[in-house]
């Protein structure tokens, strides 16, 4: 779950059905994803662990979202058995790192369910659908990432599920590889 705390709360709307076109491309970068699956080793110990996702958002004929960064859960983080709260100063220091270096700005997080559960949950999406809602943070979709232990390898090679997440739809999004040059870390 998202470090945002529930607000008021909606009731969010079911998962969509193949039939639903995911409005964007998400591509990932080979160092992102390493970053990810060294993270997410963590919650070998039954307890869900995260982190945030950095990149750039192209306004191309199709929207384009380019995961470059992957933060890690950070040392005040909370991390349950169902719940996971990031360290927001750790996060924010990441962010500020990220925005200097190559303009990356913040587009979502991901987040280990230790369970088998490829989707967000419930208090997951109460929480990503109050991203698109907070002018402040200027999100018209908010990214997550849901990572699992992989099948036969474990934690060593996790599977990673995108969803988009706006204030009304969740669609899931293949994350793709970044197959145009972009300055990674």
């Amino acid at each position: 779950m998202n470090s945002t705390q529930p607000g008021p709360q909606r009731s969010p709307a079911a998962l969509p059905s193949d039939r639903t076109r995911c409005p964007l491309i998400v591509t990932v970068t080979d160092t992102c994803r390493a970053a990810i699956s060294l993270n997410a080793a963590a919650a070998a110990d039954g307890k869900e662990t995260g982190g945030i996702l950095l990149g750039h958002h192209h306004n191309y004929s199709q929207p384009v979202l380019d995961v470059v960064h992957a933060g890690d859960a950070g040392p005040r983080a909370v991390r349950q058995a169902a719940f996971f709260q990031r360290d927001v100063t750790h996060a924010q220091a990441l962010a500020d790192v990220a925005y200097s270096t190559d303009g990356s700005v913040w587009l979502g997080e991901w987040h280990t369910h230790p369970g088998r559960l490829s989707k967000p949950s419930f208090l997951d999406l109460a929480s990503y659908r109050q991203m698109p809602d907070d002018p402040e943070l200027e999100f018209t979709f908010f990214l997550a990432v849901i990572v699992l232990s992989g099948q036969a390898d474990g934690w060593d090679r996790p599977c990673l599920t995108g969803w988009v997440v706006s204030t009304a739809n969740v669609w899931s999004v293949h994350l793709q590889p970044q197959t145009h040059p972009q300055g990674a870390s």
